[in-house]
Parts: C-alpha cells; sequence; structure tokens
C-alpha cells in the first residue's frame, strides 16, 4: 500500500508530512503559518498538500482547526526514514 500511496504524492506532500513529523505530527492554524513560512510556500499550498495527504490516508484531520500525522502517515515516515 506504502508504493500505491507514494505514487500519488506531490514533492511538497514529502516536505509537509516531513515537517510535521519534527515539529509533534500535529498542525493547527499556528503551526500551518509556521510551516509556509519555513517552507518557503504560501498558505494555499500548504492547505492544498494537506488536503492531499488526507486524501491519500497519510494525514487527518479530526476539525478544520487541527491535522495530524495518521497511523499510516507514521508508519510510513517510519519505514522510510529507518
Amino acid at each position: 500500500r506504502f508504493a500505491e500511496s507514494l505514487q500519488r504524492l506531490d514533492p511538497l506532500d514529502a516536505l509537509v508530512m516531513t515537517w510535521m513529523s519534527h515539529h509533534g505530527g500535529g498542525a493547527n492554524m499556528e503551526a500551518r503559518n509556521q510551516m509556509a513560512h519555513e517552507l518557503c510556500k504560501s498558505h494555499d499550498e500548504v492547505d492544498v498538500s494537506l488536503s492531499n495527504l488526507i486524501t491519500n490516508d497519510f494525514v487527518v484531520e479530526p476539525n478544520q482547526l487541527m491535522t495530524g500525522l495518521s497511523p499510516f502517515g507514521r508508519e510510513f515516515l517510519r519505514t522510510v526514514y529507518d
């Protein structure tokens, strides 16, 4: 399943997931602003990436104010980086 999901990711998606992993695994509105700034991307680019990551089960969005890495996303990152 990792290989299939990886094919649907954009390069920014990998940066967003890595950023989230290094910053506690979640992103509220303040963290999204920080992420956009640190990645030199617009807020819209970050939101589009998060939407793609949610669609592909790497990130969950319990509400519109908070997103976080899903168990699938965390396991994917462990597989890639370990």
